[in-house]
C-alpha cells in the first residue's frame, strides 16, 4: 500500500460541496455526542458573536450574555436562543429502555 497524504486524500472532499457539508454535519453531530455545549461555546461553535445574535433575536447583546450566564431560564427563550442560531429544539423524556418526545399542548 502507497502512503498518501492526507491533504491527497482530503482535496477532493473539500473540492466537493456536497461532501464537504456532510463531512461537517456528520463530524458536528458526532462532536455534538460527546460534548456538553454550554450557550456561549454553541454559540461560538456556530460562529455567531453575541451581537449579531442579539440582532437576530431582537434583542441587546447585554441580554444575550445574561441568558448565556443563566442557570434556568424559560423554554421559550431557549428556544428562542436556538432557533436564532438556525436550529430548532426538541426535548424529549428519555427513559432506560424508552424515548418519548415532549411537545407542548393541552392534554385531554
Amino acid at each position: 500500500m502507497v502512503a498518501r497524504k492526507f491533504k491527497e486524500l482530503s482535496e477532493p472532499i473539500k473540492a466537493t460541496p456536497e461532501r464537504a457539508e456532510r463531512i461537517a454535519r456528520e463530524r458536528s453531530e458526532a462532536i455534538a455526542e460527546i460534548v456538553d455545549y454550554t450557550l456561549g461555546e454553541l454559540r461560538r461553535a456556530r460562529k455567531i458573536t453575541q451581537d449579531e445574535l442579539a440582532r437576530l433575536m431582537a434583542t441587546t447583546q447585554p441580554n444575550v450574555s445574561r441568558i448565556e450566564r443563566c442557570g434556568e431560564m424559560e423554554l421559550s427563550t431557549l428556544r428562542s436562543y436556538i432557533e436564532a442560531l438556525g436550529g430548532r429544539l426538541e426535548i424529549a423524556a428519555v427513559f432506560d429502555d424508552e424515548r418519548f418526545p415532549v411537545t407542548a399542548g393541552t392534554s385531554e
